[in-house]
């Protein structure tokens, strides 16, 4: 009998994308951004997403990183 090989699970591929993103130093120009599309007033994630045409995903994670900021 063999073992199956093993999977990354949906939270451990998000981590290395997220690792990814920081590395090459996007996540500091999705924040610039944001931040940018910000000055035109309040708005939600999905929002922004859409202004920016980027995938929801990296909208919340750069949000909570600004908020966390």
């Amino acid at each position: 009998m063999t073992n199956p090989v093993m999977q990354p699970t949906g939270r451990e591929v998000s981590a290395e994308a997220f690792r990814e993103i920081r590395k090459s130093g996007r996540a500091n120009a999705y924040q610039r951004r944001i931040l940018e599309e910000l000055t035109a007033g309040p708005m939600t994630r999905n929002q922004l997403a859409a202004r920016i045409q980027r995938p929801l995903s990296s909208i919340c994670g750069r949000c909570t990183e600004l908020l966390d900021a």
